[in-house]
């Protein structure tokens, strides 16, 4: 009998926790949860979660190396990009 592989998901941008779609998936799915906000990671890490979830605080962008985060008023704009005041 072969063992079950849970649907592996990779959630880009995780402030506020996973989306509700995976949570009926229960133990058939295992998320990674990546947020540039280690802050917002580790109060996620504290949270109970119907589902696996590891969240990493990293910045993804289009390079390896090092790049300025831009922290706005709005945490869920903070991004690797230039904000647009507009």
């Amino acid at each position: 009998m072969q063992a079950s592989v849970p649907l592996t998901v990779l959630d880009i941008g995780v402030r506020g926790g996973p989306h509700p779609r995976w949570l009926p998936f229960g133990d058939d799915v295992q998320i990674f949860g990546v947020d540039a906000d280690a802050a917002e990671c580790a109060r996620l890490s504290a949270l109970p979660s119907p589902v696996p979830v590891r969240y990493l605080p990293y910045a993804l962008g289009a390079a390896a190396g090092s790049a300025t985060l831009h922290i706005t008023r709005q945490p869920g704009c903070t991004s690797l990009l230039q904000p647009d005041p507009r």
